[in-house]
């Protein structure tokens, strides 16, 4: 399911970003209008695909499935050195991973964890300038964030407590989310006479950096549900890939010429 959602996804933006290169508004002279060069405001949105990683041995070797969640962002780029972007955003997107395995070769055991988080991200964009309307871009982001909803469940018929489900707020976790992100895409640009639209496709690896593991899992004031299989030694990352397409604007800039004479288009002057 996940990999028809990406294929459409990338379809649907082909299709797009085609149809936009050619319905270009010819300005009054008849002549294409030109690339706006200034910041960029826009949305995005996507999937990704994330998984839990432990660094303790005996929980590592365990199958750990991906998990797939909606992401969203609000962003502005801004253009600095000609090649350079820096571009802020706002994003709320899903992470969390399942995880299952077999207790003594009689009880199945499924983990599963789903967060909401809300985050700041701060990307840097290089861009490659190979012409106004199409430009490649590698970008590195810092990324900082918070769980704001979700859930942990548990499932282990037949031990002693054979089902457990309870909301990110009242669990143990560590709500707090850090890490870099790293990726590439292209970004397609559509002028029109007083503004240009901008659509951008990109991919990128998050690399989560902050245990999840709380700090009352780690020194054991916090009793697990899951004892039979249970090892708080180490760190639990929340890693993965996602997939975004965004749409912006960016205003025309008006030269002082350009206002001056728009100012007097169609009035009659005469020297008396």
């Amino acid at each position: 399911m996940s990999r028809r959602f990406y294929i459409m996804l990338l379809f649907l933006f082909y299709v797009w970003s085609s149809f936009a290169q050619t319905s270009f508004f010819p300005s009054a002279n008849g002549m294409k209008p030109k690339v706006s060069k200034g910041a960029v405001y826009g949305v995005k949105m996507g999937a990704n695909s994330t998984r839990i990683y432990y660094t303790n041995p005996h929980l590592s070797v365990l199958p750990h499935d991906l998990m797939i969640g909606p992401t969203a962002s609000v962003f502005i780029e801004v253009p600095f050195l000609y090649v350079f972007s820096i571009a802020p955003e706002l994003n709320v997107q899903q992470k969390g991973g399942a995880t299952s395995y077999i207790y003594e070769q009689n009880y199945q055991v499924e983990y599963k964890l789903k967060a909401m988080y809300a985050s700041v991200r701060l990307p840097l964009l290089l861009y490659v300038p190979i012409s106004d309307y199409f430009k490649p871009y590698v970008f590195g982001a810092a990324e900082i964030g918070k769980a704001i909803g979700g859930s942990i469940s548990l499932s282990q018929p037949g031990l002693e407590i054979p089902e457990v489900s309870l909301p990110i707020s009242a669990s143990n976790i560590n709500e707090w989310y850090w890490g870099p992100l790293v990726g590439a895409g292209f970004r397609v640009n559509v002028p029109f006479p007083h503004f240009t639209v901008v659509m951008k496709l990109d991919a990128a690896y998050n690399l989560g950096l902050s245990d999840t593991f709380s700090m009352q899992e780690h020194d054991e004031t916090a009793i697990p549900t899951n004892v039979h299989a249970y090892n708080h030694q180490g760190a639990r990352y929340l890693r993965g890939l996602e997939l975004n397409v965004g749409i912006g604007f960016t205003p025309a800039k008006r030269s002082v010429c350009d206002q001056f004479n728009s100012s007097f288009k169609g009035r009659v002057i005469s020297y008396d």
